[in-house]
Formats: structure tokens, sequence, C-alpha cells
């Protein structure tokens, strides 16, 4: 279940006249890793691709190029076998072609029409005829900007001119004799002309809507050439992403002997295969060539050891002093909900092979860990949402099956611990103990709904705790007593100003906090006893993320514990089976007996002889860490900072809780700022909720990032170090799907 699909090298060898065949063979399971060429003793060469390389390689670049040109180079083509594939690629050519040369000319013409109305724009205002910039002999014209005025120095200067200025926009027209003397006086009032195309005609407003209804003609035709492109790659798209597939795999099958070790007259190839798979392969070329091709299965031991022993295993106890190249590639047996996970492994690297599989376990704990960082049900509604539209499409880069699904995952789990743990949506709880009622919103207060208490009369949804009848808050401090009883202690309490349970609660002075929070069940009981019931079975929120910091912060460190203990038991496993059973008690069953140790010596309270065996079996653990972190690291003081580091690592988890507690708090704030400031105190103030959901986006977003990363570090930096190692190679069957 945790561990990858177990591999058996295999070796395939035959006659030369053979190898094309048994490439088409292997190609059709798609099932074998081939390894690459090595023979250090020289007996052998690496082989040559097969004639039909170099003409597969051209029709394949021609396919992706009409892809591209579709826009449909990322669809995923199903499986066929043109019989003509230079023939399916000539017609599809002849059908695209047109329409993409007549989607150039027209973005071409659109693009020119853009720039000339760019450059004319600024001069609209001036009533010159634009047919005098031309060819003309007895006139020059000028068109462009200056920094000066330059119609008195034209004037000063003599020269018989015509001019239309619009403050730095200029139009000049001077006879053609004139020119030489115009051109100077222009340059020193700093002209610049005006980059237009010649030709044109009327004043620069006529021109522009000339232009204008060109281009709106262009768009039109270009909008009907988009259509027939839409048309083309409905049509085209599916049938030549699957020639392209097909085209590739006849690539991957001519290429192949270079994988192969050959002789003049034979030819030999190792690949790797799922255990499961290896007699199906063998007896499909046994089927197909009988004994002219060898077939034999050498067992998972790393190439270079115990290269005959079938079965092989994981007997030795150096496994992972090997290279992973050695080693078997990786093939993850993932399926349904976990599968996207093997994505997020991936960013951290494969297991080696005889490694446990993680992937299960984050998709455990990362919505887990996720859920409890958000914990809003309404928040986790939407990164629902979000991630369902991530599946399909990328947002700033990010996005993807994989993504999307493991947002979603995280999503209901925060929907649903924010639901029935914290009870809150949008960051307000369903209901808050009346105590707090001026303080703190609820649900119930916003909405002017009644929820009735446990003790009266009510249907499915209740609240729990006492209805606030007399001084019925300081009733049964120990979550004892409801019902017609304890509404007779409260009048009784009324009555007399004695309250018992109260004294009981806070001691025999009867002093309690200004509130009333009752903690007598311990540091994990909630500050408020008021939730909502649902029928009895559950109650929807036992604790806020502000009042109940201090319950939140020691779940955090026991989830810590539980988890990293998990790991450590993991890592057990994983180093008796890489390096022998010493060296897993050593390194990890060490810190099972610290941890053992360490309770057992604070709860001694003081017997003497629990007292001895918490301290005595601490001393054994960090001497066991001692030997082996000096076997593994040449030092074995070091030891005694991973001590530390282990602290550290408890202590990470905490980020639960804050995470959680700086989320409230940013709610509170936007709380403050939309309905306190700017609602006058109302929660019914349109613009305050306007404002304060725009800063549930925020949180949102916030939320998702942070939620998401943390949840990743937790697991890679803290969880994975007790047990992982990590840098296998990918199951890369030849012919089959990539894994």
């Amino acid at each position: 279940m945790f561990k990858p699909a177990r591999m058996t090298r295999v070796l395939l060898g035959g006659h030369k006249s053979h190898l094309e065949d048994v490439i088409e063979t292997l190609h059709d399971e798609g099932v074998v890793h081939v390894e690459d060429f090595a023979d250090p003793t020289g007996t052998t060469t690496i082989g040559t691709p097969l004639e039909a390389g170099d003409q597969a390689s051209a029709l394949l670049v021609h396919a992706r190029g009409l892809l591209k040109t579709l826009g449909a180079d990322g669809l995923k083509g199903k499986g066929m076998r043109p019989h003509d594939p230079e023939a399916i690629l000539r017609e599809a050519r002849e059908a695209i072609q047109p329409v993409v040369d007549e989607t150039s000319d027209l973005r071409h013409e659109q693009s020119t029409l853009d720039a000339e109305t760019s450059a004319l724009a600024p001069f609209a205002s001036l009533d010159v005829d634009l047919s005098m910039l031309g060819d003309i002999r007895s006139i020059r014209g000028y068109l462009g900007t200056v920094r000066t005025d330059p119609r008195p120095a034209l004037t000063a200067a003599g020269v018989s001119f015509d001019a239309s200025v619009d403050g730095a926009h200029v139009a000049v027209a001077v006879a053609a004799h004139d020119a030489q003397t115009a051109d100077r006086v222009l340059a020193e009032a700093g002209f610049s002309p005006a980059n237009l195309p010649e030709g044109a005609s009327g004043t620069p407003r006529q021109r522009l809507g000339e232009l204008s209804q060109r281009g709106a003609e262009v768009i039109a035709r270009m909008q009907g050439a988009e259509a027939r492109m839409d048309t083309l790659r409905a049509e085209w798209g599916p049938r030549l992403a699957a020639l392209e597939r097909h085209l590739s795999q006849e690539v991957d099958k001519t290429q192949a002997p270079l994988q192969f070790a050959v002789t003049e007259t034979t030819f030999h190839v190792e690949g790797w295969i799922p255990v499961d798979k290896a007699n199906r392969v063998q007896n499909a070329l046994a089927a197909r060539y009988g004994d002219s091709v060898y077939f034999e299965s050498l067992g998972d031991a790393p190439r270079g050891h115990d290269d005959h022993g079938h079965g092989g295993g994981h007997g030795h106890d150096d496994h992972h002093d090997v290279d992973p190249e050695d080693e078997a590639p990786v093939k993850l047996v993932n399926r349904g909900l976990a599968k996207p996970f093997e994505f997020m492994l991936g960013l951290l690297g494969r297991p080696r092979y005889g490694e446990l599989d993680p992937t299960k376990l984050m998709f455990i704990f990362f919505p887990l860990f996720f859920g409890l960082m958000v914990g809003d049900l309404v928040v986790g509604l939407v990164i629902m949402l979000v991630g369902h539209l991530l599946k399909t499409k990328k947002v700033f880069g990010i996005g993807g099956p994989a993504v999307g699904r493991a947002l979603m995952m995280g999503g209901f789990m925060a929907a649903l611990i924010g639901g029935v743990v914290f009870g809150e949506a949008l960051g307000i709880h369903f209901v808050v103990d009346e105590k707090y009622a001026d303080e703190e919103p609820s649900w119930e207060n916003i909405l002017g709904m009644d929820i009735p208490y446990e003790d009266e009369p009510h249907g499915f949804f209740y609240k729990t705790g006492y209805a606030p009848t007399a001084d019925a808050y300081a009733l049964d401090a120990g979550g004892s007593g409801h019902g017609t009883e304890s509404l007779q202690q409260a009048d009784e309490n009324a009555t007399t100003g004695h309250d018992t349970n109260a004294t009981a609660a806070h001691g025999d002075d009867g002093h309690g906090d200004d509130h009333g929070d009752d903690h007598s069940g311990g540091i994990l009981t909630p500050h408020s006893k008021v939730h909502v019931s649902a029928g009895g079975i559950v109650n929807l929120g036992y604790y806020s993320k502000i009042h109940d910091i201090q319950a939140l912060l020691v779940w955090s460190v026991i989830i810590a514990i539980v988890h990293l203990v998990l790991g450590l038991i993991l890592g057990v496993r994983n180093v008796a089976a890489s390096h022998g059973v010493t060296l897993a008690i050593q390194e990890k069953v060490s810190w099972l007996i610290i941890l053992a140790s360490i309770p057992v010596a604070i709860l001694s309270n003081g017997d003497t002889t629990m007292l001895a065996i918490g301290v005595g079996g601490a001393v054994v653990g960090i001497v066991l860490l001692w030997i082996g972190t000096a076997k593994v690291l040449g030092v074995g003081f070091i030891s005694i900072l991973e001590v530390l580091g282990f602290a550290g690592n408890v202590l990470s988890y905490t980020r639960l809780a804050a995470i959680g507690a700086s989320k409230a708090g940013m709610a509170l704030a936007f709380m403050a700022i939309g309905f306190d400031v700017i609602g006058g105190g109302s929660y019914h103030s349109v613009v305050g909720w306007i404002v304060y959901l725009i800063g549930m986006v925020a949180i949102t977003a916030l939320a998702m990032l942070s939620g998401g990363l943390q949840s990743l570090r937790l697991q890679f930096v803290e969880f994975f170090q007790k047990f992982y190692t990590g840098g296998g190679r990918a199951y890369q069957p030849f012919g089959g799907r990539r894994a």
C-alpha cells in the first residue's frame, strides 16, 4: 500500500535480424524501462538508429508546426496508426495555410492602420490638406511638432507661408523656392516631422475617419478568419495531435537502438519491468520468436550487485550506498484522491527504490493541516471552487489538475474543520455566549435569528449551555446539571445571591475572571460552553481561534508529537531495510525511547522508581543516538544538537494555531474598519459589508498561499526528515505512459 511497485531487471538478447521486431514488441507492451547502453568490457558497441528515423523526425517536426499554427500544441492525442502520414499532413497544410496567410495579412494591415492612426491623431484639429505633404513641385509641406511657434521667424525671414498651429503641433505650407529657408527656420524652432505614410489626402480628421472605417472592416474580416481557424482547430486539432503522438512513438522506436548493445550479429538490452508484468512480456516474446530471443529476469538487485540473484531483494545492508542510477526506477502506485499528491511529492523528489512511498500520508496530512490553519466554512468552500477552476486553468503560472485537486481537498477540510471545530463562516462565529454579544458578532445576531437553548423547546438545531435566566452563566461550572434542576438552582442563586457552582469552579473565594470563563476542565477546555448542536450528534464550534489560542497551541504540540512519532516509526522500517536493524535502532528507535521516557519522568510525581525509569530511558536513548550519529557522520556529539532540533520541529507545528489566529485577527481588523468605523457600529451597513468582504477576499488569498506552503513545509521539513531519503529515478516505460 505504501511501497512503490516491485521491479525486476531483465536481460534481452538475440540475432540482429530480430532487432527491429523486438523493438516493436517492447513498444507495444509499453512496460519496459530501457536502460542506456553500458559495456565496460568493450566487446559490444552502441546500436545505430533505424533507417526510417530521419523521415519520421521530419514528419514529426511538420506535425508539431501545424499544431502550433492552429494553437492546439497542448492537445493530447489518442492512439492511431495512419497509413499515410505524409498525405494527412499535406491535406492539413492545404486546409490551414490559406487561413493562416489571410490572418497574417489582416494583422499586418491592422498594425499599419494602428500605426498611422497613432501618428496622425495629435494633428486632428489642424486644418490642412495632407496631400501637400506629397510630391507637389510648387509647394513644400511640413507636418509635425515644434518647441516654439515658427510663424514669427518665418515672417521675419521673408517666407511666404500658410500655417495651422495647435500648441506644439503645426502644419506649414511654403513655396518650393522658399523651402531651404523654411527648413532652417523650422529646425531652429525644434521641428520634428510626423511619421506618416505617403499618398494621404484630406484633412487629418477626414483621414482619421477613413482609417477608423478601414480598421472596422479589417477587424470584421479578421473575426471571420479566426472563426474559420476555430473550425479548422476543432476539425484538425485532434487528428494532428493523434498523428503527432504516433510519429513521436515512431521516432522513439527508430532511436531505441542507441540504448542497445550490438555486435556484428547479435544485440542485447537491459531494462526494468514491474514484477507483475514480466511474464506478460516474456510470453509475448516467446509467442513471436520462440527460443530465438533470450529473456532473463535478474531480480531487483541494483546493477553491478548480485547480477544473477534471481528474485534479488534487499538482503544486503548497503542498499542505499549504491548509486541511485543503478537501482530500479520507481513506479508509484497511487489511485483516486491520493494521485494528485504524487505531483507535490515530485517537488521534493521520488523515493528511492525500496523506500516507503509517502504519497498517501500527504493525502491525509496536507488537507488536515491546511484545514486547521484556514478553518472557515465559507472560505473553505470558496477555496474548493478556486481549486476546481485551477484544474483546467492556471493563474500566475499556478494550477493544473494535481494542484487543483489538492486545493479542493484542502478547501473541503477547511470547510469541515471551520464548521465543526471553530463554528465560523467568513470569520464570524455561528453563535456566541450572550456575555460576549456586545463585543463579538455572530451570525445568529446578524441574521436576527433566535436559536433556542437545549433546555427550551427546540428542533434539530439548538444551543448548548443554559438559557440566560437569572444568574445561569455561573451554573454548573463543571459542565453537568442541565434542565429544570439547573434553572431552579439559578432561581435560588438569584434569590440568595450565592452561587455554589461558581465558587467550586473558581476557588473558595468565588473569584473568577470578568466574563466568567470556565477552564476548570483544563487548558483544553473551550472558553465558552455555548455551541450550536446538530441534533445532539455533533456540536458546531468548540474553539475560538482568538479566545482559545492556548488550547489550540497545546493541540498543535500534540499533533506534532503524533506526526513526528509516525515519521520515526516509518524511519525504523526504512533504515532497517536500507542499512540493517542495528542502525535502525541507533538512528530511529533511540528517538522513540527518548520520547517515551520524557513523559514518564515528568509524570513520576515523586515516584523514584518511575523517575529512574524515565531518566534512565532518556539516557539510553541519547547514548544509542550518539553511537548512530558517530557511525553515520563520524562525530557523535552532534546528536545533542539533534535533540535540540527535535524540540524545534515540535514547536514548528504551533503554526497550525498561529496562522489560524493571525487570519482571525485580520478578520477582526477588517470587521472594525467596516462595521465600527465606516458602518457606525451597525452590522447592517452595506458599505461596511463591502469593505469587510474585500478584506475577506484578501484573507482567502493569503489563506490559500500560507496554508498550502506551510502545510507542505510541515511535510517536507519536519515530517519527511524523520524517515525519507528520496532521489529515486522515475519509471519511464518504452512506448507506455510516462510515470
